[in-house]
């Protein structure tokens, strides 16, 4: 588990970008490269990155924040 805190402190700046953009609840990834101003293929790379450090849930091409990252 400390591992996984160690990498979410080490976000890009893109990936605290899509993490903000999910906030306020799920989103399809269309609508959150709308909402951050990029492509969709931009960020389903950064979408995959945080999937596997457990800050986003997948279901489909919809995306969810799981909680496992606070900015403090």
């Amino acid at each position: 588990i400390e591992q996984k805190q160690n990498d979410s402190a080490k976000l890009s700046e893109q990936e605290r970008q899509v993490l903000s953009a999910l906030k306020d609840g799920e989103k399809h990834v269309e609508k959150i490269s709308e909402q951050i101003g990029k492509k969709a293929h931009e960020i389903k790379p950064i979408l995959s990155v945080l999937e596997i450090k457990g800050l986003v849930a997948r279901s489909g091409n919809v995306f969810g924040a799981t909680g496992n990252y606070s900015e403090e």
